[in-house]
């Protein structure tokens, strides 16, 4: 991860240690950023794990936390989609999206993004037909033009070879 990133996530998990609000505030904010892909050390804020029991959490039930009241459920969706975003899949949203709550547009896309990582440590070639099933995307340029991010934001090294229609991952 770049310094740059490092000090962005710095940022981010000071903002995250106050409370369980700041600690949403602050997941909603990392979640949006189109240059942050690292969510683990989030997780592992006191603010965020209180609201979690055995990696499931708590819902159905009011929960007071450090003094602060929360309503049922309250941050409850934030705090899924920093877990689907640090270990999950596009295919596990798409899976069962409302118990995930819908994704925006930044979202969304990182989460393709992440995805296509981890299909890049499974194989060296990828398809595109593979890639725009398992991502819902429309066509090759919108593919292409999602590779071509994951390489800028150094997140895969690999090449596009649009006359194969695949993307060859490089090691």
């Amino acid at each position: 991860m770049a310094t740059g990133n490092n000090e962005k996530l710095a940022v981010f998990l000071h903002r995250a240690k106050g409370s369980v609000d700041a600690a949403a505030r602050a997941v909603e904010q990392a979640l949006d950023d189109a240059e942050l892909f690292v969510f683990g050390e989030l997780l592992q804020l006191e603010t965020v794990k209180a609201v979690s029991v055995f990696g499931r959490w708590r819902v159905g039930s009011s929960l007071e936390i450090a003094g602060v009241q929360l309503a049922d459920g309250e941050h409850e969706k934030t705090f899924k989609q920093l877990e689907l975003l640090a270990y999950g899949t596009f295919a596990d949203w798409k899976a069962n999206p409302s118990a995930l709550g819908d994704l925006n547009e930044a979202r969304l896309r990182k989460l393709k993004q992440l995805s296509l990582v981890s299909l890049a440590e499974s194989a060296r070639t990828l398809p595109y037909a593979k890639l725009l099933t398992d991502l819902d995307i429309a066509n090759a340029g919108d593919l292409e033009e999602l590779v071509v991010s994951c390489i800028y934001s150094e997140l895969i090294l690999a090449a596009l070879d649009q006359k194969r229609q695949q993307v060859e991952v490089q090691v």
